[in-house]
């Protein structure tokens, strides 16, 4: 999935270059530059301080790259904004919008599309408002550590089950509570689901969306 993103940035910064007179070593570097500033890396020194820290540390930075990057990008934005005019006001408003905004929004509805809004009423524009300004607010809050923690509570889930470093934990302890009721039901498949990308690394927040999404459908 990340290749959907970093192939048409890469490809873009690298026609770029070459459109500008770059040799192709060094509009292969521009492109590869691009990139890390767009998505982040995994290289130490793409990482945040706080990602490089003690290992228990760690445990509170995972997924964090992504919304560290973007932080960075808008930190970059308001550092070379005058801010002398409307017109430079009005530059920030549509970096904000790009860098965080629309992202948020398009993430909430194209999640809707595959799993279900999950009772959220699309046609009441008091309560898609108060959606989407969660949705924004969390998005905003997954660069910073510690604060990022409270995002489920600020979108209106509970339960808490504490970093994703530890999550096997609290999964595990999740699907021997749903075995030990004897039924083979949706709750048990979701904690088995869940148990199991852990374990195997697959995706199974998306392996779940998509057979929510298609029980829906169908």
């Amino acid at each position: 999935m990340q290749m959907t993103v970093d192939i048409p940035t890469w490809l873009g910064a690298y026609e770029k270059a070459q459109s500008e007179g770059a040799t192709e070593a060094n509009a292969i570097s521009m492109a590869d530059q691009a990139v890390i500033d767009a998505q982040g890396g995994g290289q130490i020194k793409d990482l945040a301080q706080i990602q490089r820290g003690h290992p228990a540390l760690k445990l509170f930075t995972n997924f964090i790259s992504y919304f560290v990057t973007t932080w960075n990008l808008m930190a970059e934005r308001y550092r070379l904004n005058k801010f002398e005019s409307m017109a430079d006001a009005g530059r920030f408003a549509s970096d904000f919008l790009l860098l965080y905004t629309v992202p948020a929004v398009l993430g909430y509805f194209v999640s809707g599309a595959l799993r279900g809004f999950g009772g959220d009423d699309l046609e009441d524009p008091e309560e898609m408002a108060g959606v989407l300004a969660r949705e924004q607010l969390s998005y905003m809050l997954g660069g910073f550590f510690g604060i990022r923690e409270l995002s489920s509570g600020i979108q209106g889930f509970y339960g808490y089950s504490g970093p994703a470093g530890t999550r096997f934990f609290s999964e595990a302890v999740s699907a021997m509570n749903q075995a030990s009721q004897g039924e083979a039901d949706a709750a048990l498949a979701k904690s088995l689901n869940d148990m199991g990308g852990i374990l195997f690394h697959y995706p199974a927040g998306q392996v779940e969306r998509s057979v929510e999404g298609a029980s829906l459908i169908l």
